[in-house]
Parts: structure tokens; sequence; C-alpha cells
């Protein structure tokens, strides 16, 4: 008996998956970063447009999704290591100037709370970043139900030794935009999502807050905020959860530029892989 095969999935992930940056900033090696983010806008589209019909065909030249914000974003890709197929993505939308404004104010704004202390206007751009553009290929959610949602579920009760980590590769994408903004030290982060979807996250240890009202959107969705210290610090209730982030955070860190990286020396809530960095 293979001595994986009684591990909780959520210990397993990393053998079947890896996650991959790409930073249109990154110079170095231009040809890998264009095509991991090809990568990403065809998995976007084949979601979006192809499957739930949330774009448009005719604004998806190539079998392509993709915007405005892309160039200012760095792009996550979670590639299953066996076959190289990639198997989600996710993006963390970055900006610099005053009166930026990210993609989920600018289209959601009306619905946000005015009052709200995490309304996007009390905080400055050059510390706040978006979630966005989240989403898991079809062949990678399995399960009854899963094709509701372009990010599948994130219960953890496959038979199958490795398809029992499917439905963690949302929740990994996730996990994934939060390390980087540790990494990068944008301590205000915003998401429009389903509130079920908040509330599913909240389960798994990362904590989100409400600072606008339901509005129609691809669906029902709203807009949530959320800082590292209330994102990770519920991490250690969730057994498992706090290696899961470390892998994943490593990993990344490992594919960052050195001058973006502006993580703190030591706070309370950060895990051991973020306390140990010098700056």
């Amino acid at each position: 008996m293979n001595p994986d095969s009684a591990a909780p999935p959520i210990f397993q992930f990393h053998n079947y998956f890896d996650v991959l940056l790409a930073d249109p900033a990154d110079v170095s090696a231009p040809e890998r970063v264009a095509e991991r983010i090809d990568q990403c806008r065809h998995l976007r589209y084949m979601v979006y447009c192809r499957e739930f019909g949330f774009e448009r065909e005719e604004d998806c030249p190539g079998q392509r999704e993709r915007d405005a914000y892309d160039n200012r974003s760095l792009h996550c890709l979670m590639v299953h290591r066996a076959s190289g197929i990639p198997a989600g993505t996710v993006r963390l939308v970055i900006g610099d100037e005053p009166e930026f404004r990210m993609p989920f104010w600018a289209h959601c704004g009306d619905s946000l709370f005015d009052s709200h202390p995490n309304h996007p206007r009390h905080h400055q751009p050059v510390r706040s970043a978006e979630i966005s553009r989240l989403a898991v290929a079809a062949d990678f959610r399995r399960r009854a139900g899963e094709h509701a949602t372009p990010l599948g579920q994130i219960e953890q009760d496959f038979a199958q030794i490795e398809q029992r980590t499917y439905p963690l590769i949302s929740l990994a994408l996730f996990l994934a935009a939060s390390s980087l903004t540790v990494m990068i030290g944008r301590w205000d982060a915003y998401a429009i999502m389903e509130p079920r979807l908040a509330r599913r996250l909240s389960l798994a240890g990362l904590l989100f807050e409400r600072v606008g009202s339901d509005i129609d959107y691809h669906g029902m969705r709203a807009s949530f905020y959320t800082n590292p210290e209330m994102a990770l610090s519920a991490l250690d209730r969730i057994p498992g959860m706090r290696p899961m982030y470390d892998l994943v955070y490593q990993r990344l860190r490992e594919q960052m530029l050195p001058e973006r990286l502006q993580e703190p020396n030591a706070v309370p809530w950060a895990s051991p892989a973020v306390r140990r960095v010098e700056v």
C-alpha cells in the first residue's frame, strides 16, 4: 500500500501540482514569461468564455481572454506535474499611480459601502492589490456539481489518490495570491467573489471581509477585503494549511524578481518561511 494514500489530500497536493509565476516586468526570460501569461489567458478563455459565457467570443481574439490590467499584474499558473497541463490560474493586479482604480472598483464601485473603513479610497494604491481572474480548468473539476462554478469546490473527499487533491486547486490559488501580497508588501487586498465562496474560504482559514453589497456581475458577487494578518492568521486552525501555504510561498518566492520583494522581518501571524527572511 502506498503510504501517501492514507495521508489527507492537503498533504499530498505538492506531489501533483506546481505553481509558476509570470511577471511582465521580468525581462530576464521574456519568452518564458510570455508563454506562461499566454497559457493563463487561454485557460481564462476556456473557462470564462467557452464554458460559462461570462465573456463574449468576439472580445477574446485568438482564444485568449485578456484586458488592460494584465500588464500590471503578477500571474500564477497552477500546473499538473505529470502532464504539464495548466490546471488553474489567478492574477494579482497591482498599481502605483494615485489615481489608479483596480478592476473591482472600476466595475463595481457603486456597490461598495461608501462609509466602510476599508473602502479602497482609504488605502494607498502602492499598498493595495486585487486578487482576480481565478479559474480552474474543467478537467480538474471532477465532481458532480463542480461545473456550476469556474472555481470548483474546496472539500476533500475524492476516493482516488490524485483526484482527491483536485478540489484544492482553487484554495491553492488563493494561497498563492495571498503569499504574493506578503512578498511584495501589498497589505490591502480586494477580490470580487460569490459570498458563499468567501464563507468556504473562511472555513479553510482564509478570512475576507465584505466591503460591498451583492451585485449581478457574472452572477451574484460582492467585493471583499483582506490583508495578510486577517487572511493568514487563521491558517493554523486547519491541519495542513500552514505547510501548504509555506510550500506555495517558497515556490513563488524562488521565481520573484528581487527588486519586488518587500517582506516583513517578523510579524506574529506570518509563517516561519516569511519570518526567516532578512530585508
